[in-house]
């Protein structure tokens, strides 16, 4: 180890000890990026203002917030920083509850030496180094790759994947509002929930489209076809948390759907249950071709499905938003293929000429669906002129 390199991400250390924080001080002057406070709390929105920090290190026995749970909520939205919990005692209890609910990385007796501070922050900031170089992998190469995949399944089954984008975008916009600390699982879980209902016969899935009453087993079928989406995805590898996602996809807050008997998923219902909700929303918005803040609204009818201040916080964002309360209404046009952009709405159902389903109203246009538009144009199966909707 070189101890004359100083470190250059940031440390976040958190004692109620004056005399230790100021030896801390002294031991890393030069060698680290330090944070000092005295109290999770002061911690805690020193995290929500300063996303340069890296590692955390705390004491356990500190008035207000013991060490374990303040690890636990770096832990739940901060999963990036690596924790480290530093004790003076030999209490095991402590430590198995520290790594089981902190998900800590590495234990600090004390006292200990300025040379055996330093390997814990360089060996700590190595792994924030690896789980930041895996989160890129998940939400860049994974991510646009399943996007391509769902993409092409869409142009095969549209009917069922329109919605799934939509969902997708809702948890992309709603992530800053709720706070979710890791939005790219329900986000890539909403674009595959789709999988599930692939499955199931086409004429289910158009009497759900139309709004028709659906009978005891094929609510049934629906309710599974989350299951089935999930267990499919839990083969993949790191997605491990996203085929929970799945697996609640049709649960409601209230313990009905499936699945049934499920022990704790280990994600908190805020985020768990966001998924449901949303697809009941973008779901009735389209069998009644209402708003989504008017879908959000109908669904207080059966509000004890629904996680309630989750319910409050969606319906209150779809009313208020620029984008989805109407301010920013799109306007209907009809123009050449040629002039069609992505993120532009197809806004009637586009047939074949034997009838078949290519693409289903509401959908936003991307730029594989575009490149499929001009291919059938060139073999003349669909109008020169379609209409789209565009935000002003």
């Amino acid at each position: 180890m070189n101890e004359a390199t100083p470190m250059t991400s940031r440390v976040l250390f958190v004692d109620d000890s004056q005399h230790l924080l100021s030896a801390v001080r002294r031991m890393l002057r030069g060698r680290a990026d330090l944070v000092l406070t005295e109290s999770a709390q002061e911690a805690i929105k020193r995290l929500e203002t300063d996303p340069g920090i890296s590692v955390v290190i705390t004491d356990q026995n500190m008035p207000g917030m013991k060490g374990i749970e303040f690890l636990a909520t770096v832990a739940e939205r901060w999963p990036l920083v690596t924790r480290v919990m530093q004790t003076g005692n030999n209490d095991q209890d402590t430590a198995i509850s520290a790594i089981h609910a902190g998900r800590v990385f590495r234990f600090l007796r004390k006292p200990y030496e300025p040379a055996d501070l330093l390997d814990v922050i360089r060996d700590a900031q190595a792994e924030h180094e690896i789980r930041k170089a895996e989160r890129i992998l998940l939400e860049t190469t994974l991510a646009s790759s399943i996007k391509l995949v769902t993409e092409m399944l869409s142009l095969m089954r549209p009917e069922l994947f329109a919605q799934s984008a939509q969902v997708n975008e809702l948890v992309r916009a709603l992530a800053p509002k709720l706070k979710l600390a890791q939005p790219w699982e329900p986000g890539l879980a909403a674009l595959l929930y789709p999988l599930g209902l692939a499955t199931l016969p086409r004429e289910l899935l158009e009497k759900r489209r139309l709004g028709v009453r659906l009978n005891e087993a094929e609510s049934f079928a629906i309710a599974q076809s989350g299951v089935v989406a999930g267990q499919l995805v839990a083969k993949i590898p790191k997605l491990e948390r996203v085929a929970i996602y799945l697996r609640y996809s049709r649960k409601g807050h209230d313990g009905s759907g499936l699945p049934e008997g499920e022990i704790d998923p280990g994600i908190p219902p805020v985020a768990l249950f966001l998924l449901p909700l949303l697809i009941d929303i973008v779901e009735l918005a389209d069998i009644r071709d209402i708003s989504l803040g008017d879908a959000a609204a109908a669904l207080y009818d059966n509000s004890e499905r629904y996680h309630p201040s989750l319910l409050a916080s969606v319906g209150d964002f779809l009313t208020t938003s620029t984008d989805y309360n109407g301010a920013h209404e799109r306007i209907a046009r009809e123009m050449a293929i040629g002039e069609i952009r992505v993120g532009d709405v197809l806004v009637n159902d586009l047939r074949s000429e034997t009838g078949d389903l290519l693409l289903t109203g509401g959908t936003r246009l991307t730029d594989l669906t575009i490149k499929r538009l001009h291919m059938l144009q060139a073999s003349r199966a669909i109008p020169t002129i379609l209409a789209v909707a565009r935000k002003a």
